[in-house]
């Protein structure tokens, strides 16, 4: 096959920028992997090579706008998709705040290029359990993926009282979560919202039993047993 053919221009692809860090982060609600992540890291000067060289096997995969923007403008691809992918195949494409979870469809791909700074190295180790594509990821870390987003603890109780007084909004996404949660409840962010659910899931004060979304209200332990708010102090030199 010579050259590409483009199932939409870039000029057309929807981004909402308000959701599409959110929807990146949301991935961090991933279940703790068992396997160890495997990955390459790449610099910045290597980000170009590491674009498609055929219509077919590589998936690059951005957090937002500004990441899409600097992989269109260095590589050619297929598909450009906005959250969920609208192929099946493996053609090259570039996707935008994606769920990675078990339903990801990339097991295809021989080279998968995270455009920014993998929310946690659990998603690389649940890629390395679905796929046996090289897994690429920057060296340096900019900050800005959790550059909108606070450790307080007053912050974090907030958001949960809100999660607690409105299971009714629960869903297993996310960022449907986030927008049923946002009409009830005045004032929430939607990439904060994902990192407290993350959080709170992670230490067990939230979980879904029977595909229902229960309260753990006997569960009592301090925001820092949570890998994720642990990271997140490091990230932000203190809460």
């Amino acid at each position: 096959v010579s050259g590409y053919i483009k199932a939409v221009s870039p000029s057309e692809l929807y981004i909402n920028d308000k959701l599409a860090l959110a929807g990146y982060l949301s991935s961090l609600t991933l279940p703790r992997a068992t396997n160890e992540p495997t990955y390459t890291e790449y610099g910045e000067e290597e980000f170009a090579s590491l674009m498609p060289d055929s219509v077919y096997g590589t998936l690059v995969i951005c957090a937002d706008r500004q990441s899409y923007e600097r992989a269109t403008a260095v590589g050619k691809f297929v598909i450009h998709d906005y959250m969920y992918r609208s192929e099946k195949n493996n053609y090259s494409e570039v996707i935008v705040s994606p769920l990675i979870d078990n339903n990801f469809n990339v097991a295809n791909y021989s080279r998968i290029v995270f455009a920014d700074e993998p929310p946690s190295y659990n998603v690389i180790a649940n890629l390395n359990s679905i796929t046996k594509a090289r897994i690429y990821i920057p060296k340096r870390d900019s900050g800005r993926i959790f550059g909108g987003v606070t450790a307080d603890r007053n912050v974090f109780v907030r958001y949960y009282s809100a999660i607690k007084e409105h299971t009714e909004a629960a869903n297993a996404n996310p960022i449907v979560h986030f927008k049923n949660l946002s009409r009830l409840v005045d004032g929430l962010e939607a990439e904060q919202f994902v990192v407290c659910l993350s959080v709170f899931l992670q230490l067990g004060f939230f979980g879904y039993v029977n595909g229902k979304f229960e309260v753990a209200s006997d569960v009592k332990r301090p925001l820092t047993d949570s890998p994720i708010y642990a990271a997140l102090i490091s990230r932000k030199g203190g809460a």
